[in-house]
This record gives C-alpha cells, sequence and structure tokens, in this order.
C-alpha cells in the first residue's frame, strides 16, 4: 500500500500537481469504493489499486498538462462511465461546474453515491446519451472532455449544440490520431469545429502514448 501511494503521489507531482492529505484520501475513498462496486456493476477492467492509479487517476489528471482546465470552468464528461475523467480533475480543482453524462443507470446511481460520500460540490449527474442530453440542454459548457468514448465525429455532432461559441472539445486517445483527424476534418468543418491541436500527453507510470485532440468551436 505504500509503496503504491508513493508511486500515485511521485506520478501526480510529475504532473505538476499538488497533493495533499485532502486529495489522497479522496482518491483511497476513490479506490475503495471502486473495487467494492466492481464485483456488483462493470464499472472498470482494472481491479488492483496500481492499475486503478495510474490507467484511471493518473491518465484523467495528465489533461492538467494542456493548460486548458481552469478553475470555474463548466466542463461537462461524455461517457463518464466511472466518473472519468471528471471526478479526478473535480477533486484537483473544486471551483469546476462538473457534469458526468453516463448512459449507464446503474453506474449513474454509483456516481451519485460517490460524489457524495468525497462531498463534492457542483456535480451534476446525467444518465442518458449524448444525443438526447443536447435535445434538451442549451449551449452551455466551456470545455467537453471524453475519454475513450466513441469516435471524433460521433461525439462531437453530439456535444457541439451544448457547446459554448469558442469553447473546447477534448478528446483523449490512446494511439496516434493523424488518420483519424484527416478522416473527420471534412465533417468537423461542417459542425463549426477547428482543430487547434493535437497535444501528446506523458503519463507518469504508464507506458504507451496518449494523445489529446483539441476541437475549438467558431
Amino acid at each position: 500500500m505504500a509503496s503504491q501511494k508513493r508511486l500515485l503521489i511521485s506520478g501526480i507531482e510529475n504532473l505538476g500537481l499538488r497533493i495533499g492529505k485532502k486529495e489522497l484520501s479522496a482518491l483511497d475513498l476513490y479506490t475503495q469504493v471502486l473495487l467494492e462496486w466492481s464485483g456488483r456493476i462493470n464499472l472498470t477492467g482494472h481491479r488492483d489499486q496500481k492499475q486503478i492509479e495510474i490507467f484511471h487517476y493518473l491518465d484523467s489528471l495528465s489533461l492538467f498538462k494542456t493548460g486548458l482546465i481552469q478553475p470555474g470552468l463548466s466542463v461537462l464528461d461524455v461517457g463518464s462511465g466511472a466518473g472519468f475523467p471528471g471526478l479526478p480533475l473535480k477533486i484537483f480543482e473544486p471551483t469546476l461546474e462538473m457534469t458526468l453524462l453516463e448512459a449507464s443507470e446503474r453506474r449513474c446511481f454509483f456516481l451519485r453515491y460517490l460524489a457524495r460520500l468525497l462531498e463534492l460540490p457542483d456535480v451534476r449527474i446525467e444518465v442518458g446519451q449524448a444525443r438526447d442530453f443536447a435535445r434538451e440542454t442549451e449551449a452551455s459548457f466551456d470545455l467537453i472532455v471524453s475519454r475513450a468514448v466513441g469516435s471524433m465525429s460521433k461525439i462531437s455532432s453530439w456535444t457541439v449544440p451544448i457547446l459554448k461559441p469558442g469553447g473546447l472539445i477534448l478528446l483523449q486517445k490512446s494511439r496516434k490520431v493523424e488518420n483519424e483527424i484527416q478522416e473527420n476534418r471534412k465533417e468537423l468543418q461542417k459542425l463549426g469545429l477547428k482543430i487547434r491541436e493535437t497535444i501528446p500527453l506523458s503519463v507518469p507510470h504508464l507506458d504507451r502514448s496518449r494523445f489529446v485532440v483539441v476541437l475549438e468551436k467558431n
């Protein structure tokens, strides 16, 4: 346990973040509840603390390296699953207005329970598909994040109506994305989105490539 905590702490510090007792306690509680519930609900394929800390917490928190996660933003996490990347971002930047969108009612029940347990303010849990949620929601989000959920064009077409003008979509990808960008470039332009940049991310203790595609609403 102690070695795993040191791994987590060193990883978070390598991302340029400060971790105190409050954040560490929140992540430890997160892990405990996630492992308990994973026996009943399909929340994650990673079933030990070390894997959860690397593949979920550090991978989610690597978004801070983009410099685009700023205090006070209204953020939508699409296909949040077990709360990634939205809840780790919220733990380390409590001023974010965070909405977690997840299609599974059982996972949403878990997310509501977890958010209450972690005592996180300004967290909304919404159950449903992104396309349906967008039909009922105003353009109110500064930032939309999505981790390994669907294709670039699908996520963008579903969510661009609820993104503020000038707002950003951050899509986390686990492989080189040049081909996907080229395949979707025309469709993204039709949606009023500009491909601002692709940012390579180095996730501590994770020996694989990670990228963030940044799309901006014109």
